[in-house]
């Protein structure tokens, strides 16, 4: 009895929100998005790979537990950002990345390990076609490259795509000022 009123003395120990990794991966999410855009607008190996997608597709990355997400939609030769934390696109969707945690998320987007790494980890799990993921996982390296300065993109990617020096700044320069505009 008198444990009982002990006990019952102790407020709960809630655990603190993880604020920052929240904030900063909302504003990662939304530079994805606008940088998936303005790159599969601009790129022709990107392009490439969005012919080769079916009409329609649509695709969304998601994190677990926090409700946060980005979903994309191929519209013709590029993909269009259609938002952020909509849980209606991301059940829609034709493939969904999906991090199980916030953690597992830090990680990929702070680029300390690759999605391949995080995926081989059971830091993220896939939903969808296989060809259409591996598509996906190539495109989205692909934005990596063109959006990240170089010293993150060796340590990220397995491979470093050769391009002509003029040609990659000005892709760069390109995107950027799209996913300012947000075109």
């Amino acid at each position: 009895m008198i444990n009982e009123k002990i006990a019952l003395n102790y407020p709960d120990i809630k655990s603190r929100k993880k604020m920052f990794p929240r904030i900063y991966l909302s504003i990662l999410l939304f530079v994805l998005g606008r940088g998936f855009q303005a790159a599969s607008k601009s790129v022709k190996d990107i392009k490439n790979e969005i012919f080769e997608l079916p009409e329609n597709f649509s695709f969304s990355l998601n994190i677990d537990l926090t409700g946060l997400s980005v979903s994309f939609i191929k519209v013709k030769y590029f993909f269009k950002f259609l938002g952020m934390n909509k849980k209606v696109l991301v059940d829609k969707s034709d493939v969904v990345i999906n991090f199980r945690n916030i953690n597992s998320a830090m990680k990929v987007f702070t680029f300390s390990i690759s999605s391949a790494l995080a995926y081989a980890q059971n830091g993220l799990s896939v939903k969808g076609g296989l060809p259409e993921t591996l598509a996906v996982l190539r495109i989205l390296n692909l934005v990596e490259y063109y959006l990240l300065p170089g010293f993150i993109v060796k340590r990220v990617l397995k491979r470093y795509p050769s391009q002509n020096w003029f040609v990659k700044i000005f892709l760069r320069i390109l995107i950027y000022v799209r996913l300012i505009i947000g075109v």
